[in-house]
């Protein structure tokens, strides 16, 4: 009996602190870099930041099938995080 409550106790902290880093997790952005055929990186009038990777990549392949001349690459950005507290 006293091992499913502590079983239970665990499971359920691990639950709250699951739900608690999806709640508060920040945000992530996904850029398209375009290229030419010879490697050169180029600026284009076209959405290029996204919220999503599947949006990014779909975004990519519409591209891709509309200008074939050049290359989509998805670059991915990751948030710097502030430190509220100091521990010496």
């Amino acid at each position: 009996m006293l091992d499913k409550i502590i079983t239970g106790f665990f499971i359920g902290i691990l639950a709250v602190l699951w739900i608690f880093t999806r709640k508060y997790e920040l945000p992530h952005w996904h850029r398209l870099v375009v290229y030419d055929k010879l490697g050169n990186q180029i600026r284009m009038e076209l959405r290029t930041t996204f919220h999503t990777r599947t949006a990014a990549i779909s975004f990519a392949k519409h591209y891709q099938y509309l200008l074939p001349q050049y290359d989509f690459v998805l670059e991915s950005t990751i948030p710097q995080l502030r430190h509220r507290f100091l521990i010496h």
